[in-house]
């Protein structure tokens, strides 16, 4: 898969992740970035101070003249409506302007959530991406406002749909990298760690396996846009993942469960799971995540600057 890579959101958790994968597939990368810093390790890095704006895009898509366009930037959380939507929607939308205008018509594939289906999906065994989507929260609905304007295009255009990502370096906003980092830090006579509910079922997925399967599609896309689930169509528990942060980290932890604290994983929803049906059309199927090994990594992770 030689070529050229444009990557937005790239010293992020999943965009360092992707790179690595990007450079063994042979492919050459270009960090798309509002600031240069060391932080990012793609080949070479691309400034940009209005990325939603798409005259501000189509010059350096055109520079960069990429094979492949991926677009993992964006928010889950933001201290306004305005931040949120600019991080989630416009600037998605503006590369898709940018990306239609260039001459070497890239592959563009943009990071979605499963957020985007809504608790209602959570009635069924798994969720297909034929599931009508109606999010509620923000979040959610702003990343399906993205997808709605990938839908809109005519080129070769892929929404990775992405589940549970996890894995050494995941935010702290998230359950499991808040636990792993609370754990790591315990020192003198702590010895227990509250959570909320733990008895919730996610389809989590390791993210270097999400991230070598938006190179396979972005290597095989479909000839029109198209949303695929990135999933394994299995559960796990979050209490199996805890109980082996706990474990890993060698510390004689309790775990203090309160349904009254409000998992930032639940949200109300016992189970989510989806369904990989599409993904494994393409060739791709991707693993349960090893619980022990999942655990080794964020502990050891935890303790690095």
């Amino acid at each position: 898969m030689t070529g050229k890579a444009l990557i937005t959101g790239a010293s992020g958790f999943l965009g360092r992740h992707l790179i690595e994968a990007l450079r063994r597939s042979g492919a050459t990368t270009f960090a798309l970035t509002r600031s240069l810093s060391g932080l990012s390790r793609a080949d070479r890095q691309i400034a940009v101070s209005k990325e939603t704006d798409p005259a501000a895009l189509i010059p350096i898509v055109e520079e960069v003249s990429p094979d492949w366009i991926f677009h993992l930037a964006g928010r889950s959380i933001a201290s306004s409506m305005e931040d949120l939507y600019s991080a989630n929607v416009l600037y998605g939308a503006a590369l898709l302007i940018a990306s239609r205008t260039a001459s070497s018509r890239p592959t563009v594939v943009l990071a979605g959530s499963a957020a985007e289906y809504g608790p209602e999906a959570a009635a069924l065994d798994t969720v297909s991406e034929d599931v009508p989507c109606r999010p509620t929260s923000s979040y959610g609905i702003s990343k399906f406002a993205q997808t709605l304007h990938a839908l809109a295009e005519q080129d070769r255009v892929v929404v990775a749909r992405l589940f549970n990502v996890v894995g050494p370096f995941m935010p702290q906003h998230l359950a499991l990298g808040s636990f792993a980092a609370r754990i790591s830090q315990m020192t003198g006579d702590e010895r227990s760690i509250s959570t909320g509910s733990l008895s919730v079922v996610r389809d989590f997925v390791m993210v270097e396996h999400v991230a070598d399967a938006l190179v396979a599609l972005a290597g095989s896309p479909p000839p029109s846009p198209t949303v695929i689930n990135i999933c394994t169509g299995q559960g796990t528990s979050l209490r199996t993942l805890v109980e082996s942060l706990v474990a890993a980290s060698g510390k004689d932890v309790s775990i203090e469960e309160s349904k009254a604290i409000g998992s930032p994983t639940s949200k109300g929803i016992s189970r989510f799971v989806g369904d990989p049906t599409r993904l494994n059309a393409w060739g791709i199927s991707l693993p349960l995540p090893d619980p022990d090994r999942l655990a080794r990594s964020l502990i050891k992770a935890s303790h690095l600057p």
